[in-house]
């Protein structure tokens, strides 16, 4: 059950890091699109857990 937690907090840091820091279309100051990236939450997540690295995330991120 904790990692369920964790899994779910680390999952809406990933959602608040891809819209407030990456937004790689600069919407992040329009709260109405404030769902835009989710859809790249769980991807990112299961990068996070198979590969650990950032270049593995940067690289994801660019092919984006």
């Amino acid at each position: 059950m904790r990692e369920l937690a964790m899994n779910t907090d680390l999952k809406a840091l990933i959602d608040e890091a891809l819209f407030y820091i990456w937004d790689p279309i600069g919407l992040n100051l329009m709260p109405c699109y404030r769902d835009e990236y989710r859809n790249y939450v769980d991807r990112v997540f299961q990068n996070l857990h198979q590969h650990g690295s950032s270049d593995a995330l940067t690289s994801l991120c660019s092919r984006s």
